[in-house]
């Protein structure tokens, strides 16, 4: 029946079964759940008490599973072909990630091969299209400046409220510490008015939908 997928495609293909786009989606669709779970407490337990949320957990643990998929997954071909192909599949995932404004899966899919040293990989790099390499390019550079970055709170309050933005609350968090840190007692009124905009935004945020749904 054309409706289901052979187990052996779905162990060779995984996720790729599926169209990137859609496969995206559903990644937005389940990153959105979980931003939306924070609550203002955590926020304040973080930044105010410097103690990790519990809540914070599972973006740690989501974060490394998905990480040890992705190269357990390529590690599974064995060929440099195969390899080619889901690499290149998992760089289009990750661009098409960051066109829904999700920076929090597409920063660990492109973190994944950076943690590899993916463009180390002579062979292999050469093999990659060069459309594909040059979207890495890009989206490292873009990983490496929101890591080095220190006003990712500042630059929040220039989104565009009606559009759906999947942060990567780890960096955006340990971003807004150190520039509170940096700002120090002289700037505690801006920075009261900065969090409390960003709190605000978050909650906005939330309370967006996506306009496609969760499938099986």
């Amino acid at each position: 029946n054309s409706k289901y997928i052979s187990f052996t495609k779905l162990i060779k293909e995984g996720p790729f079964c599926f169209e990137i786009d859609e496969v995206a989606r559903q990644i937005c669709l389940i990153d959105h759940e979980e931003l939306s779970s924070l609550n203002y407490s955590d926020f304040n337990q973080f930044i105010v008490k410097k103690e990790t949320p519990k809540s914070f957990d599972k973006f740690f643990i989501r974060e490394k599973q998905l990480q040890c998929y992705i190269l357990i997954f390529i590690t599974m071909h064995n060929n440099l072909e195969n390899k080619k192909i889901m690499i290149q599949n998992f760089i289009s995932l990750a661009n098409t990630l960051k066109l829904f404004n999700n920076q929090q899966t597409c920063n660990t899919i492109i973190s994944t091969f950076y943690i590899v040293g993916i463009t180390k990989k002579k062979l292999l790099w050469k093999l990659i299209e060069k459309k594909y390499r040059d979207i890495y390019s890009t989206l490292e550079k873009e990983l490496n400046d929101i890591e080095l970055n220190e006003n990712a709170m500042f630059r929040e309050k220039k989104d565009d409220p009606m559009v759906m933005h999947i942060k990567h609350v780890i960096s955006l968090v340990n971003n807004i510490v150190i520039q509170m840190k940096g700002m120090g007692t002289h700037g505690i009124e801006e920075i009261c008015e900065e969090y409390k905009s960003f709190l605000m935004q978050m909650d906005e945020n939330a309370k967006n939908k996506y306009s496609f749904f969760k499938m099986n």
